[in-house]
């Protein structure tokens, strides 16, 4: 990771979020102080979503945790969006066993990184697979996933879907 200035030079040294090796797709959201986290998917024998905040000055505000809690065996892109008060959400596809039956997880999470509650399904449409979603979340902490999916096997199209929470 690099911090930057409003004009766009670098802030202090860069720095390495995860602890571990074998990371991928990491995806990053900032609230109105400047704080901010930083997600990405832990591979190996995991497949975990791994999260870790970040004060405005790039001092690390926890250690990595859990995202995920049900484990998936797909390679995912997770996403995440914050609010101005530092409220986030992490959505991910996954499923125990096949990609081909991922569902769209999502997890609310406090400003110091406590859960809302517990992980859960996004998508109503449980035909094939569905996968790659996109989160945004505004100053009242309502929020959109967004993800694609192929609902008939013998047509070669995807199809967009959403779903909007308060």
């Amino acid at each position: 990771c690099q911090l930057f200035d409003a004009n766009s030079l670098p802030i202090g040294e860069e720095f390495q979020a995860n602890l571990l090796t074998d990371c991928r797709y990491p995806d990053v959201a900032i609230d109105d102080n400047g704080n901010f986290a930083i997600i990405w998917m832990q591979e190996k024998s995991t497949n975990s979503i791994i999260a870790r905040l970040y004060n405005a000055d790039g001092t690390a505000k926890t250690e990595p945790f859990e995202v995920s809690t049900i484990k998936f065996s797909s390679i995912t892109r997770p996403s995440i969006a914050m609010d101005g008060s530092g409220y986030f959400v992490v959505a991910w596809d996954g499923d125990p066993k096949l990609a081909s039956l991922d569902d769209v997880h999502a997890r609310l999470f406090e400003p110091n990184g406590a859960p809302i509650g517990g992980q859960f399904v996004v998508n109503t449409t449980r035909i094939a697979a569905q996968q790659n979603p996109k989160v945004a979340m505004n100053n009242q902490g309502e929020f959109v996933i967004v993800w694609e999916s192929n609902i008939d096997p013998n047509i070669n199209e995807r199809d967009i879907f959403g779903q909007r929470y308060n």
